[in-house]
């Protein structure tokens, strides 16, 4: 139709030639891509029949050789149905593919992306190959250092002050707690009892130092 029409621009004045022109242009692009539209809606079930012929294969491959779903998510996209899947015309399939795909990009037409992302395969980094560097941390807007205050020292059992080691007093000898063992209890006193000198370098604490001579009780009935 729009070359029907092209005829009459001989008729026009030379100002209004390049008006008509541009009508044209725009006309025919138009005309170009409902064409397209048109076809791609007439070969959407057929593209899901072929989809869903295509994943069941890729199953019953998956089932019976152990094919790794990273080499399904390339084959998806290939354009393999009937006849064409690993036929004489599957290299006269994919050389057609991309000369339309081409031929879309010239005229200006959408070209549909493919259906999934592109397998890329990732090398293993090998002995020459440097390691990746952290990012550095990036802080939050408004942020503001506080200096941290650190705790007060205290003299800590087994701690040494000027090459010395510093020994906790602990509680006078008079006041330690009531230890009455429930005889109903088993009592293990041989085990801690073995570690009394290591705990008496330690500490001069009479409570701690009686429990470890006479060890523990478990509460358990």
């Amino acid at each position: 139709m729009w070359q029907a029409v092209a005829k009459f621009e001989g008729w026009l004045p030379e100002a209004s030639k390049k008006e008509f022109q541009a009508i044209l242009d725009e006309g025919t692009t138009a005309a170009l891509q409902a064409a397209s539209d048109a076809a791609d809606a007439a070969a959407l079930p057929m593209a899901s029949a072929n989809s869903m012929r295509r994943a069941s294969w890729l199953a019953s491959w998956l089932f019976l050789f152990g094919l790794s779903t990273e080499a399904q998510q390339p084959m998806q996209d290939l354009p393999f149905d009937g006849r064409v899947l690993f036929a004489e015309q599957t290299d006269s399939k994919l050389r057609g593919l991309k000369d339309s795909h081409s031929t879309l990009k010239t005229l200006g037409l959408y070209v549909p992306a493919p259906a999934r992302k592109q397998f890329k395969l990732q090398q293993p980094q090998g002995q020459g190959s440097q390691p990746r560097q952290d990012q550095p941390h990036k802080r939050a807007k408004g942020y503001k250092h506080c200096p941290s205050h650190p705790p007060p020292r205290s003299a800590q059992p087994g701690s040494t002050r000027n090459g010395q080691m510093v020994l906790f007093e602990g509680v006078p000898e008079g006041d330690l707690p009531d230890y009455s063992p429930d005889p109903s209890f088993p009592v293990f006193s041989n085990r801690l009892s073995l570690f009394l000198p290591a705990w008496t370098a330690i500490t001069s604490d009479q409570w701690v130092l009686s429990s470890v001579e006479q060890g523990y009780t478990l509460q358990s009935k």
